[in-house]
């Protein structure tokens, strides 16, 4: 059984439910997770295929950034959606005390 919210969050979660599943999803999941995970995943990438070099590093960064937006799109709409559900478990089971 999921665990209930505070009232504080119930009051936070209960203004970011009425905008919407896909609001939440884009700026909770793709903008604020996936973004930072996918620069940092990709500039992990980038040294150990480069190496601390920053000689070139405007031509290697052009042709990353296909997968910085992949990576930060895809981790952040399976995050938000995620999230989604576990803050609407918590919010539901709330309601049935």
């Amino acid at each position: 059984m999921p665990q209930s919210m505070k009232p504080g969050q119930r009051r936070k979660w209960a203004v970011l439910r009425q905008q919407g599943e896909g609001r939440f999803v884009i700026l909770h999941g793709i903008l604020r997770m996936g973004l930072s995970w996918g620069l940092i995943l990709s500039l992990i990438e980038y040294l150990i295929k480069y190496g601390f070099s920053l000689f070139g590093l405007g031509n290697h960064l052009a042709q990353e950034w296909f997968w910085i937006i992949f990576r930060a799109s895809l981790f952040g709409v399976v995050m938000g959606f995620s999230l989604w559900r576990i803050n609407e478990k918590a919010f539901l089971a709330g309601n049935e005390n």
